[in-house]
């Protein structure tokens, strides 16, 4: 990692509930609001979803593959590269997922090329990933989600793939949601009212 990026990963605030729009983790910083692929609903992440630790290479089975990608010339993932071996901060990446679906499944997400970088320069180490909700906020967002979310998910559809495999969790075990941050293993998933 480039000594600039190093000297100002010093100089942040751990991932901590607090500190979701900025913050250092694993000797990279990460901005919500104007780092590399920052989204809006990213950036209030503590009102729209949640983060997990998630690993890498999990991150990028949910996702469509890259495979298809690295065939053919990518300027664009090649300047991000460039961009981030020079140590430009980034935003987290994130999954899109509706609570609602029966059989859970990523609808979307952002992030994969970041991803990968980390995964091909730093290792599988759990990264920092937002969960979003289509329709649902924060607050409405039970134990009992977290757990289902974390047993596994089906990996995003694209039209090379319209019955994508499921994703066997856990997939994830540390989590920052609602001003709290624990471990899943730790969570108390009693019923509550909707």
């Amino acid at each position: 990692m480039p000594v600039v990026s190093q000297t100002i990963a010093l100089n942040e605030p751990d991932l901590a509930p607090e500190t979701l729009k900025r913050f250092s983790h694993g000797g990279r910083v990460y901005d919500q609001v104007s780092g590399l692929g920052a989204v809006p609903d990213v950036a209030k992440i503590d009102h729209y979803g949640l983060v997990v630790m998630m690993r890498p290479s999990v991150f990028l089975s949910l996702c469509p593959s890259l495979e298809s990608e690295r065939r053919s010339p990518n300027p664009d993932a090649d300047a991000l590269a460039e961009m981030l071996a020079a140590g430009q901060i980034a935003s987290m990446g994130f999954l899109a997922l509706n609570l609602a679906d029966d059989d859970l499944r990523v609808r979307s997400h952002e992030g994969r090329h970041r991803t990968d970088f980390i995964l091909r320069h730093f290792g599988d180490e759990p990264i920092p990933v937002a969960i979003l909700f289509n329709g649902e906020r924060a607050r409405d967002v039970t134990p009992h989600d977290i757990v289902r979310i974390c047993a596994g998910l089906r990996r995003e559809r694209t039209s090379e793939e319209p019955r994508p495999p499921m994703i066997d969790g856990p997939l994830f075990d540390r989590v920052i949601h609602l001003g709290q941050d624990f471990l899943v293993s730790e969570m108390d998933t009693s019923p509550t009212p909707r």
